[in-house]
Formats: structure tokens, sequence, C-alpha cells
């Protein structure tokens, strides 16, 4: 699991004027909850990109001057205009203290029905779980060697490792292998076809003459 390191500076101003002070700085107002203390802080804009601009679930690590704080981003609060940063709430990760988190789902194997010309179609992109903070992992994932046309993986069929927690339905369907309009096409055909075979052959025994 990839873990990014930001240097921030502690804060001593609250309130939505202090917050409008710290953005016209250039700087983001933040605030870390979780563990025995509470700590606001700015960072630049800057060193969070690769944390926030991404569909990985990445930790952090805090540098908040003589105190390292391994952390977990929480929420993102950004402008409806601009789409600028307007705040970050981070929550401190605790050794033996469980945390719910979201990450995203990845699959290996090759799937026959994509083989025979279906389309994976991906209907659960993250997954909620709670674990302690050794035991985080940053994909939870699922094996679709077994999926034909048609067919889908649930979540209780997803590959979960010792510790962790999972918060989803366990029926939910996670993913789909959709059968091409041409397959469903040729099938239909193929029933009709059948369906007129049958029609006929009864029609046949039903004119034979009876002995």
């Amino acid at each position: 699991m990839e873990t990014i390191k930001i240097n921030a500076e502690l804060r001593d101003s609250n309130g939505t004027s202090g917050a409008k002070k710290v953005r016209q700085n250039n700087l983001i107002p933040c605030v870390m909850y979780g563990g025995d203390d509470q700590y606001k802080f700015t960072v630049k804009p800057l060193d969070v990109r690769g944390l926030v601009y991404t569909h990985e679930f990445k930790t952090v690590e805090l540098n908040l001057g003589d105190k390292v704080t391994k952390a977990i981003l929480k929420e993102v609060q950004f402008h409806p205009v601009t789409d600028n940063i307007l705040h970050m709430d981070f929550q401190e990760l605790v050794p033996d203290r469980k945390v719910k988190v979201s990450v995203p789902v990845s699959f290996t194997g090759v799937a026959p029905g994509v083989k025979a010309g279906g389309t994976k179609v991906a209907l659960l992109r993250k997954i909620s779980i709670k674990a302690t903070p050794d035991k985080l992992v940053d994909t939870i994932v699922g094996d679709i060697s077994n999926l034909e046309l048609g067919s889908s993986l649930a979540v209780k069929e997803l590959i979960i490792p010792e510790g962790i927690e999972v918060l989803e339905n366990e029926n939910t369907p996670v993913l789909f292998i959709e059968t091409p309009r041409s397959l469903k096409s040729m099938e239909s055909a193929a029933d009709l076809l059948e369906e007129g075979g049958e029609e006929a052959e009864g029609a046949e025994s039903a004119e034979a003459p009876a002995e």
C-alpha cells in the first residue's frame, strides 16, 4: 500500500474567517480526529494532489512539526464553481483501533464469457471494509476466471484477506458479464427456429392418418 508523506503546519485560527484567511494564503485548512487529540493544520494544494485526485486508496504520513502521524483521508470539500479544495478531514490511524474505509475492487483471471465475446460491466467499483491499521489493504480482489456469459460475481465471492470485515451486503453483485447484442440476436433466432421446427413437427403428427 502506498503512503503519501505530507508536510503540515499547525494552525490556531478557527471559524469561517480563519479558514478564509488560510485559503487566501493558498493553503488548505484541515482537521484530523480519531485519536486522543484533535489537530487543526494547513497543507499545500500541490502536496495533496496525489491523494485527492486518484481512485486508489492510500494512507497518509502527516508531518506536524515534532509529531509524525499516520492517517487516512475521510472527506474533501470542493468549491462549487472553481473546484478548488476548501477543506480536508483526516482520521488518525490508531494501532488496534478499527477504521472504516472504502477501497477499490480489482479483478484477476480471464472470464470465459469475455473470451466468448462478452463485456465486463463493473457494478461496484469500491467496497466498504473495516479493519485495524495493520490489516488495511489498498484493494479487494475478485477472481472472474469462472464467469460465463450472463453471469455475475457477488461480494461474498470476493477474496477477503484475514482481518478484514466487509460492510457490504454479501449478495450485492460486483461485476457482470454482459452478452453482446449480436449473440443475443443469434440466440433469439436459434430459439425461433427451434420453436418453428417443433410446431411443424407437431402439425405433421396431427395430419398423419390413423392406422
